[in-house]
């Protein structure tokens, strides 16, 4: 059975404004994607920008390289939207890397 494993990121492809991260978590997802459900949650938007990707569902879940992505528009990054993907994904790990958490 594959284990659980939430990933909180500012940014995410299809963005790529942010450089370095959104590369490191890509790498990850295909490192583990054969022995881990990766659930990603990310902005809908790219660094620096406020109009949302035009090719995602916003504030739903995305299939994206081997993983599962929630988009989350800016008025839905609060603690309540956090708190329900927190008990959906029923996570084994949580790694928090981004600023993301520090809710509007």
């Amino acid at each position: 059975m594959k284990s659980n494993l939430l990933i909180f990121i500012d940014w995410y492809k299809p963005g790529f404004k942010a450089g370095g991260p959104i590369r490191s978590i890509s790498n990850l997802v295909s490192y583990l994607s054969e022995t881990t459900n990766v659930y990603i949650v990310t902005r809908n938007t790219d660094y620096l920008e406020s109009i949302p990707y035009s090719n995602v569902n916003s504030n739903s879940w995305n299939q994206l390289d081997n993983s599962s992505v929630f988009y989350l528009s800016t008025n839905k990054i609060n603690y309540s939207s956090i708190k329900k993907i927190i008990i959906e994904t029923k996570p084994d790990c949580i790694v928090i890397a981004c600023i993301l958490l520090i809710l509007h």
